[in-house]
C-alpha cells in the first residue's frame, strides 16, 4: 500500500515545492517533530509527498470539519521522522 502512495506521487511534484510545502508545516522547533495540519482538499497529494519526502514515512490524511464558506479541510498527521 505504501509503495503505491510513494508511485503516485513520483515526479508529479518537483523538490521546490516539497521544500516550500514542508517548510510551512514542518515544526519550526524540529524539522524531524510530528506534524498535525489542516489543508484544503487540493493540497493534500503535495503534503503527502513532502512529508514522505522528509520524515520517511506516509502521514495519515482525514476529514475534518467543512467550516462556515463549505470548503472541505483535511487534516494531516506524521508520527515524525522515520516513523513505523
Amino acid at each position: 500500500m505504501n509503495i503505491k502512495i510513494l508511485e503516485m506521487h513520483d515526479g508529479k511534484f518537483s523538490s521546490e515545492q516539497m521544500k516550500e510545502f514542508f517548510d510551512e508545516v514542518k515544526d519550526k522547533s524540529h524539522w524531524k517533530n510530528p506534524i498535525d495540519v489542516c489543508v484544503v482538499k487540493s493540497c493534500i497529494e503535495l503534503a503527502q509527498a513532502s512529508i514522505c519526502h522528509y520524515h520517511g514515512c506516509i502521514p495519515e490524511c482525514y476529514f475534518d470539519r467543512e467550516d462556515e464558506f463549505g470548503i472541505k479541510w483535511f487534516r494531516i498527521e506524521s508520527p515524525g521522522y522515520m516513523c513505523d
